[in-house]
């Protein structure tokens, strides 16, 4: 038995050194880590906004395929789920740069939202351009895991999600999707 440890002690030095002396490739770079399988490297073509994708399901009262762009972020709504790979996306005519100004009108001193015209139907269209996006594993369960650490988003990312939608119960539209394209600001 230990003829056998000193020969393979032997051998791994005799590999070694071969090695550095040029006679095996040796890498020298970093290994690198695998594609995010959920990350699309190519924007999906025909993408429609969330209360488009939202009409059609509602017209044809059946889940179908769809390709959905929005930016992330549940506006009033909570956007992240810390237990599991989902989140909120809101249409981009809800979530667009004028967001902030709506905002600011809505922390006037003297506001009330209750009575406030603008403010209650912001909220009726804004309920009707979200979308819950659930990551969907290969078994077509969601994972229990943050989807900010699966696919290193953010809130305000514009993403375009591929994916099987539908209306639940309650009228939320719901997207479990295998594949989500993040824009880059440069894109935008």
């Amino acid at each position: 038995m230990q003829s056998l440890e000193c020969g393979m002690t032997k051998a791994a030095i005799a590999t070694v050194l071969l090695s550095a002396a040029g006679g095996c490739p040796v890498s020298t770079s970093a290994p690198t880590a695998p594609a995010n399988p959920y990350l699309l490297a190519a924007e999906p073509a025909e993408a429609r906004s969330v209360t488009d994708v939202r009409q059609a399901l509602a017209a044809a009262d059946a889940p179908a395929e769809v390709v959905v762009i929005g930016r992330v972020g549940g506006l009033s709504q909570a956007t992240w789920d810390p237990q599991h790979a989902a989140f909120m996306m809101a249409d981009l005519s809800l979530a667009g740069p004028d967001a902030a100004d709506r905002a600011a009108h809505a922390s006037a001193p003297s506001h009330d939202a209750d009575n406030c015209p603008f403010c209650r139907a912001k909220k009726k269209n804004a309920l009707a351009g979200l979308a819950l996006v659930q990551i969907v594993t290969a078994d077509d369960r969601v994972p229990a895991v943050d989807a900010r650490q699966l696919l290193g988003l953010s809130e305000g990312d514009t993403i375009v999600v591929t994916g099987r939608a539908r209306l639940d119960q309650l009228g939320a539209l719901v997207v479990r999707t295998r594949g989500i394209y993040v824009r880059t600001r440069a894109e935008e």
